[in-house]
């Protein structure tokens, strides 16, 4: 799109697009630079490329230029305003001495003034403005005295000026405009050639590495956005994300140190399976369409921990003499810990003892106390870890006689 520059932009993107694929593009090319170097790619040219990125995200937007342009007419417009108050105002006087049909009257009523343009209305108003200045005796009365005249001959001024500002900010936002599109050219003319260079490097050996350098074929609306709400489910160990409906795929990397990532998953699907030990790591995720690969996602850092045990019931059963204590497993737990308080009838839990070990998720309690209550709660705990996690909730029953 030119604007008003008459140079045609070479990309059908938006600028923000560019500056984003640039930036893509540039890691690539670090990660890829000992193939580069076949090319003449350096780094020195990595940071050049990157350099030109900065010069042109850093020259003012059409956003800005046409902010400041609205500025100004609007400021033009409350001065043009004044100037046709004034006149009509001039008018109503001068038809109120002169008569409607007279001559004077229609010196300084110059018809329908609403649909001049801004240079013909300048024009009309300083012919009322000398009409009524020669007249100025015989419209004293009326109130269009000498001061009035003068504040009048301002407010035109005034408008010839915004008029100025006004022609000055639109002259600006083209010089502007063509200055950031030439820009903008030379910086795609860049990312067309290194694209290029990628997709040679890497077609038929690397399809995941080949994508880096593909900008777009046409047939979706864009590159895709920054993936949001990146989160971690760990009690089915699944990283989840907001689905973006342009993307075609996905790809999550996973780090154990935020510097060397791996490749996790690679598939259509807004989750993907991670099975990641307790401990702290960092996951992110980008979306992948025909025009290119989206920004990664802001970090998600997660310290996998032992989750605590969820206790689904505590009974008693009176055949078998037992209390049976029953819980949900938990991922990474190689025995539990079950923990017990026994208080009189309807009393709070008091100290609370380790009653057994198990490695499955139920304990059948039979050394209790009759006409007691019997509080219970469950610790999972990972030997090969040295991890255990914390207790549960408690839940009790009353042992009867």
């Amino acid at each position: 799109m030119a604007g008003g520059s008459g140079v045609n932009r070479d990309y059908t993107f938006s600028d923000g697009e560019l500056l984003l694929f640039v930036n893509n593009l540039s890691t690539s090319m670090t990660r890829d630079l000992s193939e580069f170097g076949s090319y003449g790619v350096s780094s020195l040219k990595i940071d050049n490329l990157i350099d030109l990125s900065d010069v042109f995200q850093a020259l003012p937007s059409d956003d800005l230029m046409r902010t400041d342009l609205s500025y100004e007419v609007e400021q033009k417009n409350a001065k043009m305003n004044i100037v046709l108050g004034t006149m009509r105002s001039i008018s109503a006087r001068a038809k109120a001495v002169f008569g409607e049909n007279s001559s004077k009257y229609r010196s300084m009523s110059p018809g329908n003034i609403s649909q001049l343009t801004d240079s013909e209305l300048l024009l009309a108003a300083g012919q009322v403005h000398d009409a009524a200045a020669a007249n100025q005796a015989a419209l004293d009365a009326e109130g269009v005295t000498v001061l009035y005249l003068s504040d009048f001959q301002t407010a035109i001024q005034d408008y010839e000026d915004a008029l100025t500002a006004v022609g000055n900010k639109k002259m600006i936002r083209d010089d502007s405009t063509e200055e950031r599109i030439l820009k903008g050219n030379e910086l795609y003319g860049y990312v067309v050639k290194y694209c290029d260079y990628g997709k040679a490097i890497w077609d038929g050996l690397s399809q995941a590495k080949y994508n880096d350098y593909i900008i777009y074929t046409g047939g979706s609306t864009g590159i895709p956005g920054k993936i949001q709400n990146v989160a971690y489910n760990q009690l089915n160990n699944q990283i989840t994300w907001d689905a973006n409906p342009i993307v075609d795929t996905y790809q999550v990397e996973i780090s154990d140190d935020e510097a060397t990532w791996v490749l996790e998953y690679e598939g259509t699907d807004a989750n993907a399976g991670i099975g990641k030990p307790p401990g702290t790591w960092y996951a992110r995720v980008r979306g992948i369409n025909d025009k290119g690969n989206g920004a990664w996602s802001d970090t998600l850092e997660y310290n996998v921990i032992i989750l605590p045990p969820e206790m689904i019931e505590v009974i008693y059963q009176s055949g078998n003499h037992r209390v049976i204590v029953d819980w949900q497993a938990t991922p990474y737990c190689d025995k539990y810990e079950v923990w017990n308080s026994e208080v009189a009838l309807g009393q709070p839990a008091g100290t609370f003892t380790k009653l057994a070990e198990p490695t499955n998720h139920n304990y059948y309690h039979t050394t209790y106390t009759e006409d007691n209550r019997n509080y219970y709660y469950v610790v999972g705990v990972s030997i090969s870890l040295g991890m255990s996690s914390e207790p549960s909730s408690q839940l009790w029953v009353d042992v009867p006689v």
